[in-house]
């Protein structure tokens, strides 16, 4: 927050409550203060810099400063986050790294790392406490909900209705202050894919066949089956942290194989080329799932859902509902570049 802009200052109560970090031990005085350094490194990934950039002088300790030079002046923090986060919240993040708590900050999330998550409960990456400070997250890597797992194939023995789960969020904001977001090059903010439908019961021959879902983008299992695995097909997982979505399984394949940047569904011709049944493709990183299954009389597992989209329905339950992409509880967030990169609902 600036230094008011009129009126009297106090040097202990002003300036110094503004320039915490800059390296202030008392008895003060204003000499501390000389703009030898406009940006000031605390460490790796945190720094701080003076605004406006030239208004307190650069000269030595013998030229006299006024208090006048300092009205409207204020820190602005820069946040470089070039590791890989967890379920983040980004603002105990930043006060862990030498963050004033009440001064503006840039957020980076650098290119080629990802904040993500683990359960579709939580989001990948919080932002709240903050209050009324400007804001600033530019994204360069990924921010990338949950996927949902896929529905997991049904029989007579498990009659459930096997709806794939919804996909997790992305960024939730719920603080005062308004958020201002820009999304660069290869950078992304993704709702977790929603998980394909699971597959009925189909007999082929004196065969039983039952299939899952895939699951969806941002590492979704696959769906699984009730009853004997010879005659499973399994789900493939959506593709996650550094992953692709994976094929669904084949006629008597219990597990999925590997895709690339999505996946397929896992198909089977009986002898006569003509009934199939299959599992549900995973969700792709960026590419969707290009195949739910095998079309006509066989069933089929639903695939599972590319970033912020749902899941497929299977040929007897629902896919799941998208992850949000960006979701505010209170206060607001602006898009100042690159919307056309965010996946998933903002609500």
């Amino acid at each position: 927050m600036a230094i008011k802009s009129s009126g009297p200052l106090a040097l202990e109560n002003d300036i110094i409550d503004e320039f915490t970090h800059i390296d202030s031990f008392a008895p003060h005085n204003l000499t501390e203060y000389y703009g030898k350094e406009i940006t000031k490194s605390l460490n790796d990934n945190m720094s701080v810099t003076y605004k406006p950039y030239n208004q307190i002088p650069y000269g030595s300790s013998n030229e006299a400063l006024s208090f006048s030079q300092f009205y409207g002046v204020e820190l602005e923090y820069t946040f470089l986050v070039n590791y890989d986060v967890q379920e983040v919240n980004i603002y105990n993040e930043a006060m862990n790294f030498g963050y004033n708590g009440v001064s503006d900050i840039n957020i980076i999330l650098s290119n080629d790392r990802f904040a993500w998550s683990n359960d579709v409960l939580t989001p990948a990456l919080t932002i709240d406490n903050f209050s009324g400070q400007d804001v600033g997250l530019i994204i360069s890597g990924v921010i990338m909900g949950k996927g949902g797992n896929g529905g997991r194939g049904r029989n007579d023995l498990n009659a459930t209705i096997n709806t794939g789960e919804n996909g997790g969020g992305a960024l939730f904001i719920d603080c005062e202050s308004n958020i201002k977001i820009t999304v660069l090059g290869s950078g992304r903010i993704c709702g977790g894919g929603g998980g394909g439908g699971g597959m009925g019961m189909e007999l082929g021959g004196r065969e039983l066949r039952i299939g899952g879902g895939g699951g969806g983008a941002g590492g979704g299992t696959g769906g699984g089956v009730y009853g004997n695995d010879n005659f499973a097909l399994a789900g493939g997982a959506g593709g996650g942290l550094r992953a692709a979505g994976g094929d669904g399984a084949a006629y008597r394949a219990a597990i999925a194989t590997g895709g690339n940047s999505f996946g397929n569904g896992g198909n089977w011709f009986n002898r006569k080329g003509t009934d199939a049944a299959s599992a549900g493709g995973g969700g792709g990183r960026v590419k969707p799932s290009l195949i739910q299954g095998t079309p006509g009389r066989a069933p089929h597992g639903g695939r599972g859902g590319d970033f912020g989209q749902p899941g497929q329905h299977g040929n007897y339950s629902n896919g799941g509902a998208a992850g949000y992409a960006i979701r505010t509880a209170s206060g607001s967030y602006s898009i100042i570049e690159g919307g056309t990169r965010i996946y998933g609902p903002q609500i």
